[in-house]
């Protein structure tokens, strides 16, 4: 019983969860930019 972070979760579970790369790097550059 393994969670999707183990398995290596596939890109449509990754996009239901919000959490596709774009997203991710999306999201620490406008962090970054409000510092």
């Amino acid at each position: 019983d393994d969670t999707y972070a183990e398995s290596g979760a596939p890109d449509e579970l990754l996009r239901a969860y919000g959490l596709t790369s774009d997203r991710i790097v999306a999201s620490a550059i406008e962090l970054l930019e409000r510092t």
